[in-house]
């Protein structure tokens, strides 16, 4: 069977007029939207990372918006799976305290959690555990799938969030982004990790005391990290040069703990 051409003569500048309307729209809406402050305290996924950043966020110091309109793109399709999966879970009666903010005020950390899973044994009494919920491109998933084991920054972030909670358990529930497969990793509290997350956070504490910042290569900053840094355009540290990772302690994002 022939198929007939199409009566409509194809047009090769609609798709551009509108995505460049919409990157611009974008940029604008970015531009005018304040980055989620914890201004005072140090962020737990911010935990063994960039040490003059931490800084910056103790001081309170000016921020801004660095994303770009496909990475906020992608950041909304990741909050909109979180909140699905946390809507889903309070429905069932499984998943409670849903972004409730927790913190350890000694250490000056505070954040916000996925949610607290509750079940019950067979004798009825309760069993709490932390919800991690994570979204991966499917290269990393597969990685994390294969390791079997969840990524680094991810096991630092939660032995602070198990820390500020008193919990002994955390879920973490692994989502790919192209085809939305789960994988869950259970991990219990580990005091060998959370020893390293404390002596970096006292570093931080006792820089920020001083009024003092580290040298570039004390300094583990990920190519590409800095560009996305909401204190990029006032960062002591980076008129120092390039960072030397291999004098530091952080583990590469993406990298199975």
């Amino acid at each position: 069977m022939t198929v007939p051409d199409s009566p409509i003569e194809p047009c090769d500048s609609v798709g551009a007029v509108f995505s460049s309307a919409y990157g611009a729209h974008r940029s604008d809406v970015l531009a005018a939207t304040e980055p989620r402050n914890r201004d005072g305290f140090i962020s737990p996924s911010q935990s063994l990372g960039c040490v003059t950043a931490a800084i910056h966020q103790l001081n309170g110091e000016a921020r801004e918006t660095t994303h770009t309109t496909e990475l906020a793109d992608l950041f909304d399709v990741a909050n909109g799976i979180h909140d699905r999966i946390q809507e889903v879970g309070v429905e069932m009666g499984m998943l409670t305290d849903c972004e409730a903010f927790v913190e350890i005020p000694e250490w000056r950390v505070k954040g916000q959690i996925d949610g607290i899973i509750v079940t019950r044994d067979e004798t009825g009494r309760a069993r709490r555990a932390l919800l991690e919920i994570k979204t991966l491109p499917e290269w990393l998933f597969n990685k994390v799938a294969e390791a079997g084991k969840p990524l680094a920054g991810n096991l630092t972030q939660a032995m602070l969030y198990l820390r500020a909670t008193g919990l002994e358990e955390v879920h973490f529930l692994y989502v790919e982004r192209s085809y939305l497969r789960r994988l869950e990793l259970v991990q219990p509290l580990d005091h060998g990790v959370l020893a390293r997350v404390e002596e970096w956070i006292q570093g931080v504490l006792a820089h920020h005391a001083g009024g003092t910042y580290p040298a570039a290569e004390e300094v583990w900053r990920p190519s590409g990290r800095c560009s996305q840094c909401v204190y990029v355009r006032t960062c002591r540290t980076r008129l120092y040069g390039p960072a030397d990772p291999t004098t530091t302690a952080g583990a590469p994002p993406g990298t199975p703990a």
